[in-house]
């Protein structure tokens, strides 16, 4: 026979089968009463997932590529009552016009593999596999970027099985990070970790949240609990106060030299003025620990602990919490809040002790209220890790990345000898409502010299027009912590922009303002010396104090509080009430993008070094190669011969009830066209030979 029609029948009904062993290292309830439980597994280049759910009729669980519901690419999974099976399939959501209801349509290429599925009184189990890229434009890849989770379920089966339509307003939304080794994610069959010892908390209390502003900075300082003999921080909890969430944006606790005591400094106070807090922040350097918005729990490796010991007793710690108000709403939100930090520690020791490493910007960044795209960075410097890094360097575990609300993506990057290597931490799809403490596995180490480089991106996604035309400001941050051992003396690394280069591009005059500060000085500085006489400088944003008078001054015992009148430039504030023009918002957007920096490394004895330098130049790492095949341009309706072999020949990644054999092809083969009739799709091929 010189030529055969051949119809390909593809279906999507799918056999339940016993269950296996648990098999997966990571599981979270997706909503608070655990009526929707993600367990899942990452073996090479693929994904097993797990769905428990508490209905006995279908289950919804989509990957959302911007946390919408359109273009969601969803597994749907239901109990034929008929046969007494669960089927599963790839699906992908699209919106109807009122965006009121979801139409769950058939994938053409079915990429999750059916493994096994149960049902019972207590509602459906199921598991899937799929690859995490499967080179469809219908899938969403899975990587180590932030995941927008999209989910639902329902006790009754929609009427139309093989296209429902499903109300848009049941479907919940969560973010996940299903690639990383996160420090807060559960991982199963672990060692059990030794008991708490000691539960410390560092909260706010009661503090009032002002009105008529976006955004708010509070401190509180707190009183170290007497310790008798060292522990190791294993577990950071978070603790935001019920109906704050969505306005407490992140949350940091530094350990302040053993001078700081609330005798010299207010115990609660506004420190989102620099001017008025620098002194007192910058005495207060030791970061024990930060959290920002949508973050659980971090929980520390098996074998690594943060000391704390005896000689911390009595002293104090700063704890600083950032409020977010562009949402507030009295309605829905309390005007005090209690948030903080939970802190809990084992007399159990670890084998390696940990430190904090803050880095990126010192400081916030003023930008307009509108615009399209912005870059900022920060730079910890080479000089700073060939003065503080031991000789065979420090091992990195961990991290977290921070931007504000309009942050999109950050990189923190390691520049070697000029050569980036691979980065210690990246999101290109960060949330500004999920940012969470990330693993780094397998651990990476950081030698003396490298630079360690900080790239955030932001967008406003907002029109052109009103992009370049802004008359208001708003704040954003680039900042990132590294968790890392052994600990050393280097307490911060971070940079700041030189903001009066900036002011004087945009045409602004210094206003030179004489600001009362509070310099709180340690006895290893003054020395027993009369420092009545200072000759203070301003350089940018860095406040520079020189004592010039060394004259005995036996009455000093700890500590000297001076308030002297401090010229000063308020660049920040000057910004905040800044007219944006067009050009203005283009040269900030260059100035961020590639300005001069102050890169200052800090120092356990309160000392510091800082360099003014410019975005280094590096080459940058190689992007792994992409495992898709470029896309093949083909007149309209036509589609490519290999697709048609992918859809009927049995694949891996392909359920095994779904896989039907090709026939043998001698010849030329031929599409004539694919037609798709909902849940089944038809190929018709011409084969002559």
């Amino acid at each position: 026979m010189h030529s055969s029609l051949f119809w390909f029948l593809l279906a999507s009904t799918i056999s339940g089968l016993s269950f296996a062993q648990d098999f997966s290292t990571h599981e979270i309830n997706l909503d608070d009463a655990g009526n929707f439980t993600l367990k899942w597994a990452v073996e090479g280049d693929s994904i097993d997932i797990e769905v428990q759910v508490k209905v006995t009729g279908w289950i919804a669980l989509g990957i959302s590529p911007d946390g919408g519901l359109a273009r969601a690419d969803l597994l749907f999974a239901y109990f034929d009552i008929t046969t007494g099976r669960i089927n599963a399939t790839d699906r992908m959501a699209q919106l109807s016009a009122d965006g009121s209801q979801v139409q769950v349509m058939m994938d053409t290429v079915q990429n999750w593999e059916y493994l096994t599925g149960t049902k019972s009184d207590k509602g459906l189990t199921v598991r899937v596999r799929r690859k995490l890229e499967t080179c469809d434009s219908m899938d969403q890849p899975i990587t180590a970027d932030t995941t927008r989770i999209v989910y639902s379920m329902g006790q009754e089966l929609p009427s139309n099985i093989l296209r429902p339509s499903i109300p848009a307003g049941i479907f919940t939304g969560k973010k996940l990070l299903l690639l990383d080794e996160s420090l807060a994610v559960r991982r199963m069959g672990e060692p059990i970790r030794p008991a708490t010892t000691l539960e410390w908390n560092i909260l706010m209390d009661g503090i009032r949240i002002p009105e008529n502003t976006d955004e708010f900075t509070q401190c509180s300082l707190q009183k170290i609990p007497t310790f008798s003999k060292r522990l190791h921080l294993i577990k950071v909890e978070p603790r935001v106060e019920q109906g704050n969430n969505e306005i407490v944006s992140s949350m940091m606790v530094y350990i302040c030299q053993d001078f700081v005591t609330v005798s010299t400094t207010p115990k609660n106070f506004d420190c989102g003025s620099a001017t008025s807090s620098a002194p007192v922040l910058g005495n207060c350097t030791v970061m024990l620990a930060a959290w920002a918005n949508g973050g659980t729990t971090l929980r520390y490796p098996d074998d690594v602990g943060y000391p704390i010991g005896p000689e911390l007793s009595d002293r104090y710690v700063l704890l600083r919490v950032r409020y977010t108000l562009d949402n507030f709403s009295t309605s829905n939100q309390r005007r005090v809040d209690s948030s903080g930090l939970k802190m809990h520690l084992s007399d159990k020791l670890r084998k390696f002790e940990a430190g904090v490493l803050p880095v990126g910007l010192a400081d916030d960044v003023i930008v307009p209220s509108y615009f399209n795209t912005l870059r900022t960075f920060g730079l910890c410097s080479d000089p700073c890790t060939k003065e503080a890094l031991l000789d065979d360097g420090v091992s990195v575990f961990g991290g977290l990345l921070h931007t504000g609300t309009s942050g999109k993506s950050a990189r923190l990057r390691q520049i070697r000898d000029g050569i980036e290597l691979p980065s210690l931490l990246k999101d290109d799809h960060l949330a500004a409502d999920y940012q969470e403490n990330r693993g780094i596995y397998p651990r990476r180490r950081i030698l003396k010299g490298d630079q360690l480089l900080l790239d955030c991106s932001y967008a406003a996604n907002v029109p052109e027009t009103d992009a370049l035309n802004s008359s208001s400001s708003r704040v954003e941050t680039c900042f990132a912590t590294v968790l890392y051992y052994p600990r050393m003396n280097m307490t911060s690394c971070q940079s700041s922009y030189l903001m009066e280069s900036l002011g004087e591009q945009l045409g602004l005059e210094a206003q030179e303002n004489l600001q009362p500060q509070l310099i709180v000085l340690p006895k290893s500085i003054i020395n027993s010396t009369n420092i009545d006489l200072l000759n203070i400088t301003t350089e940018g944003n860095i406040t520079v104090i020189h004592p010039i008078v060394l004259q005995p001054a036996s009455s000093l015992n700890i500590t000297h509080v001076a308030k002297r009148d401090v010229l000063s430039v308020d660049w920040a504030n000057r910004l905040r009430s800044f007219n944006w023009t067009p050009e203005a918002t283009r040269i900030t957007q260059a100035f961020y993008s590639n300005g001069t920096v102050g890169s200052k490394c800090t120092f356990e004895n309160g000392q510091s070094e800082t360099s003014v330098i410019s975005r280094p130049h590096f080459i940058p790492t190689k992007p792994p190669n992409s495992t898709c095949p470029e896309p093949t341009t083909l007149l309209p309706g036509w589609v490519p011969v290999q697709t048609v072999l992918s859809l009927n020949a049995p694949q891996a990644n392909t359920p095994r009830s779904t896989r039907s054999s090709a026939a043998t092809m001698n010849g030329t083969s031929v599409i004539l066209t694919l037609l798709s009739f909902g849940a089944y799709f038809v190929t018709v091929v011409w084969t002559g030979g």
